[in-house]
């Protein structure tokens, strides 16, 4: 009878080891779905100093390990896969536009931008964004470059990387599309047009003012260069759209530098601040520097990642991005992006684990009625 039952205790071992490591090898984790955007999770980029994109004022923080609210939400239901053999570090592998966030229907986001950036009035937009643009792979080895390396950009711009414990990250890049307001903006068809404060007024001073296309009419979709391969180069295409007016007189500004008024246009032209220039950077959880000493005025932004996943890959990875760029009417840029994952445990990891607490169950059932039957 001992004997019987040892062999009894060693098949139930046996069966819950082998079905643990059964779920162990589907693992396939999924993310926190947040309510929304503006969340502690999701993602989000900015160009310059005053332009989070999504639209919106103020920025996020310049320097260190802070977040800001992240306005394009995790995509609900939303699944990542990562490597099975336990450890900190996983490899994740990411499907396209796990991230998303559509323009708002049949209008314009419009913001102030004196205060942050004295070259321009305010700027519009209807753009629409995902993100990764397709499959993405981020690991310990896809961030490119040796440790702490550094990147020249446009218009003697710099970005420094700077590797935390493991040297993870690599590319990954947002993608950018026309939404529905652009169609009826000031710009018919330009997903982004803002106001050029291209004679240096101050705030309430009436001024003239011209209307530029950041992209030009007929791109409906566009990758933006936030989260290349490093150093990817790029500059917009096509030709841009002359405006229907400007210069404009306005009759003043906010604090911000949001137009109070405006009057009818004063004739045709065809400025426009398309990005002559755009360098991009990948993704890490170590730390970036970013650097555009030329801008007016001059910015500066460090921004540091981190990796808070245990051994089996559940937990949050933060990851920080910059770009470089140089643009006809606005001058240089120091651009940086955010992304913050929050993976939960694989559910089939889960449905086995309870199903080996049942089998445990079982066999101390089982164990439980021999010894009585004794």
């Amino acid at each position: 009878m001992d004997l019987m039952r040892r062999a009894f205790r060693i098949v139930c071992v046996l069966f819950v080891l082998g079905w643990a490591a059964t779920a162990q090898a589907q693992m396939a984790p999924h993310l926190l779905v947040p309510g929304g955007g503006g969340t502690s999770v999701g993602g989000q980029v900015q160009v310059g100093t005053g332009l989070p994109l999504p639209i919106q004022f103020p920025g996020g923080p310049p320097i260190g390990p802070a977040f800001p609210n992240l306005l394009v939400p995790v995509t609900p239901y939303a699944y990542v896969a990562q490597g099975t053999t336990p450890g900190f570090g996983k490899p994740i592998r990411i499907p396209p536009a796990i991230l998303s966030a559509p323009a708002p229907a049949g209008t314009m986001t419009t913001v102030g931008q004196w205060q942050a950036n004295p070259a321009l009035w305010q700027i519009a937009t209807a753009l629409s964004f995902a993100w990764p643009e397709t499959t993405r792979t981020l690991c310990a080895g896809c961030r490119t470059g040796a440790a702490v390396t550094v990147f020249a950009g446009p218009a003697g711009g710099t970005i420094t990387y700077t590797a935390g414990a493991a040297q993870f990250g690599g590319p990954a890049r947002f993608v950018l599309s026309n939404g529905p307001g652009a169609a009826g903006g000031l710009i018919p068809g330009a997903p982004v047009t803002l106001w050029v404060n291209y004679l240096g007024q101050t705030p309430g001073t009436a001024t003239r003012a011209a209307l530029a296309a950041a992209y030009p009419a007929g791109t409906s979709v566009a990758t933006a260069v936030f989260g290349g391969t490093a150093g990817i180069l790029t500059a917009t295409p096509g030709t841009p759209l002359a405006p229907t007016g400007f210069p404009r007189s306005i009759s003043g500004v906010n604090a911000l530098g949001s137009i109070l008024g405006k009057d009818v246009g004063l004739g045709p032209g065809g400025i426009n601040n398309m990005a002559t220039a755009s360098a991009g950077f990948p993704w890490t959880t170590g730390m970036i520097t970013v650097s555009a000493p030329f801008a007016v005025p001059s910015e500066l932004f460090i921004l540091t990642g981190s990796d808070g996943r245990n051994p089996q890959g559940v937990g949050t990875i933060s990851l920080v991005s910059g770009g470089l760029s140089m643009r006809q009417a606005s001058g240089p840029n120091a651009n940086r992006g955010w992304i913050r994952l929050q993976v939960l445990p694989e559910p089939a990891a889960l449905l086995g684990a309870l199903s080996a607490f049942a089998m445990l169950g079982l066999c101390h059932a089982g164990l439980a009625r021999r010894r009585s039957s004794r």
